[in-house]
């Protein structure tokens, strides 16, 4: 039995859940436009009201990791690292990537593994790839530039049924022969980190207490307006 509120603060939007014995029981989303700093704390708050939950009896605390926002991510982990801390709870993170791959597989029952791509700028792509369980790592995490990733996807496994994200249907060009594609939609959102955030609890997947960077996955440059 586990009771674990997530939060995905990973883009522009942002959201919370909350998760009890692998059903989700509360969920909202915002419309954040890069507010998160003053939104999510009250959002909290009122997601944990809502249910009659105080926060004591959380046994756990889940977070988008990233890649994405660089603020949304830094506010995100920064409000779950201290609560973990504060509440002696353990910090799970779920990264963006893995998000969207499991959306991918739990609407595509026939596909044996999940391809993810996101556009990372400057002609880089964040690319990434599990099988049906999560039990293997297909491709890890994990920023290429555009010319590296036919090489990469060469010598994927073939034979296979993958599920693919919109936007990243040009990976898959480069797939070995044989391999089925199917495409589908999904967005990080804060009811996936819960419920993959419950299967890390389930199999013990996490530390006692941690206290989490986001995982960018690139070098992040600030600039300074002249």
């Amino acid at each position: 039995m586990s009771l674990i509120l997530a939060l995905e603060t990973s883009g522009n939007d942002f959201s919370v859940a909350l998760i009890k014995d692998k059903h989700i029981i509360a969920f909202e989303a915002f419309d954040g436009e890069r507010r998160q700093e003053q939104l999510l704390m009250p959002a909290v708050e009122s997601l944990l009201a809502s249910c009659n939950i105080q926060p004591s009896a959380l046994d756990a605390i889940a977070a988008g990791s990233g890649p994405g926002s660089y603020t949304g991510l830094r506010i995100g982990m920064a409000y779950a690292s201290g609560f973990s801390f504060a509440k002696g709870i353990p910090l799970i993170p779920v990264g963006t990537l893995e998000n969207i791959a499991f959306q991918l597989l739990e609407n595509c029952t026939e596909a044996t593994a999940a391809l993810v791509s996101m556009e990372a700028r400057k002609e880089e792509f964040y690319l990434a790839a599990w099988d049906r369980n999560f039990h293997k790592v297909l491709l890890e995490p994990a920023c290429h530039r555009l010319q590296d990733i036919p090489g990469l996807l060469h010598g994927f496994p073939s034979g296979q049924t993958l599920a693919c994200n919109t936007g990243g249907e040009f990976s898959c060009n480069h797939l070995p022969e044989g391999t089925k594609v199917i495409v589908g939609d999904a967005k990080a959102d804060a009811r996936v980190v819960a419920m993959r955030a419950s299967q890390k609890w389930q199999e013990g997947d996490f530390s006692a207490l941690q206290s989490n960077e986001p995982d960018y996955l690139k070098p992040v440059y600030i600039s300074v307006k002249k």
